[in-house]
């Protein structure tokens, strides 16, 4: 998730007021052609498992299907996902819907992640591997 919102970050306007203002994305790579440091640093992506790279990239593909709202890109909506998997042929198992569910609430809101969100009834660390848990890799298929 932190990968998905260190994107979600750098793909927002520099400046929101205005209207052609370059993404963070743009400032930080032209700062670090430059030699700037910090600005290497912040372009540089946190970890994530690379057996995962398939729902990154179907999150990629559903963001902002639900429309436009006064808040900017809506949230993803199941019906969104049920056409778009009928449609390319994937099959989504329910523990990968909520994943994009919540994939798409941090591309909404990269900020979500900023707090503390484990209670003291959950525990820090997993019980069993990230390897164990998921389905084993699936292609991202087509995009459309």
């Amino acid at each position: 998730m932190h990968a998905v919102a260190h994107e979600a970050r750098l793909n927002q306007p520099s400046n929101p007021k205005e209207a052609k203002s370059p993404t963070h994305r743009a400032v930080y790579r032209a700062l670090a052609a430059k030699g700037d440091v910090r600005a290497q640093a912040a372009l540089e992506e946190p970890r994530y498992p690379a057996s995962l790279d398939y729902l990154r990239a179907w999150s990629r593909a559903l963001f902002g299907r639900s429309g436009l709202g006064m808040e900017g890109v809506s949230p993803l909506k199941p019906t969104e996902v049920l056409a778009w998997a009928q449609l390319s042929g994937h099959d989504v198992t329910p523990m990968e819907f909520d994943a994009l569910l919540l994939l798409d609430a941090v591309r909404r809101d990269p900020s979500m992640l900023d707090t503390k969100t484990e209670t003291r009834d959950e525990p820090t660390t997993p019980k069993t591997p990230a390897s164990e848990r998921w389905p084993k890799r699936k292609s991202a298929g087509r995009m459309a």
